[in-house]
């Protein structure tokens, strides 16, 4: 399958699973400053930044997505302006072209633009495809309604890709918005509120839950330094990507996670350990993360970086070494 079809089939397999009307669990973090759970197991929040809201992430589906935007309007009376994607895997993206149907722009690292942009046509296709709404008729004897002008076209909302670092101005809010590198998949954005001390994580730290470790463009060693820089600043809460909205805990504990993991994976690679023994492997006591059990995602998680660490030392072997100049 190719790489275009395999992204579109991931949208629409995201969209064939839309959930139904789960309620949203809604936390308020600061004035002005809200995070939630979804029915898609993928946190969201939101923030006032003067008269309009800046939203971070759009749940997995449509449904979800209006679901987020009525409870944006509920808790804040105020229309979104930008949508802050954190990464483009679909229970954080499948909303995304919901928010930019109702005039948001929406902002993504520039390595998930591809991505989220093929996620979001697949919606708009969808749509177009779905039988239009039938018209109502006038009643015998009654005049329809008197023709009106035609409305004033609304501004077409925009995709903007951050590279480094986006600073949104013009609002009361001071907000800044980060790619760091490539950590849980090539294109993580977090978003920072300073003066509040929130940092919106998406999946680069998780509160409670392990991480997904079996992205496209996933980096261990790159997270790592990520994670180490972010448990330096002074920050005070976190909605992360998944898990209990609130502690910034999971920083820590997605560092040790990672780090750990790596290490091991790294060894097992290092050892020449055959395929057909890495889980029997995995399960002696001195390859464990701490008191992680060997779920089954755990152990998927493992057998990718054992697998990413085979690649890396075959490329390492035959690599030539940098001819020496004479002298």
């Amino acid at each position: 399958m190719t790489r275009r079809r395999s992204i579109l089939v991931f949208a629409l397999a995201c969209l064939a699973s839309a959930p139904g009307l789960a309620q949203m669990n809604v936390k308020k973090l600061a004035e002005g400053v809200w995070g939630s759970t979804t029915p898609d197991g993928a946190n969201v929040g939101w923030f006032v930044d003067g008269n309009e809201v800046v939203a971070v992430d759009a749940g997995g589906s449509p449904e979800t997505a209006r679901q987020i935007l009525a409870k944006i309007r509920e808790t804040t009376g105020k229309p979104v302006r930008f949508l802050v994607v954190t990464h483009a895997h679909g229970d954080h993206a499948g909303g995304a072209e919901t928010f930019a149907a109702a005039g948001a722009d929406v902002i993504c690292a520039e390595k998930a633009a591809t991505q989220l942009l093929a996620a979001m046509q697949a919606v708009q296709d969808q749509d177009k495809q779905a039988p239009p709404p039938a018209k109502k008729k006038a009643a015998p004897g009654k005049r329809g309604p008197a023709a009106q002008p035609a409305p004033k076209a609304p501004r077409k909302p925009e995709v903007l890709t951050v590279a480094d670092r986006l600073r949104l101005l013009g609002g009361a809010r001071q907000s800044e918005i980060y790619y760091l590198g490539p950590a849980h998949t090539d294109g993580d954005l977090v978003v920072v509120l300073p003066q509040e001390k929130i940092l919106f994580s998406g999946d680069i730290a998780l509160n409670g839950v392990i991480p997904f470790m079996r992205s496209r463009g996933l980096d261990p060693r790159s997270w790592q330094q990520i994670l180490t820089q972010m448990a330096g600043l002074p920050l005070e809460q976190m909605v992360p990507g998944h898990g209990p909205i609130g502690s910034r805990n999971g920083i820590a504990e997605t560092l040790d996670y990672v780090r750990r993991a790596d290490e091991i994976a790294r060894r097992l690679a290092e050892a020449r350990v055959p395929d057909d023994q890495l889980e029997q492997k995995l399960r002696e006591s001195e390859n464990q993360v701490g008191n992680v059990t060997n779920s089954p995602d755990h152990l998927a998680n493992m057998k990718q970086l054992y697998l990413l660490e085979k690649v890396r030392l075959e490329k390492a072997k035959v690599t030539p070494a940098p001819e020496r100049k004479p002298g």
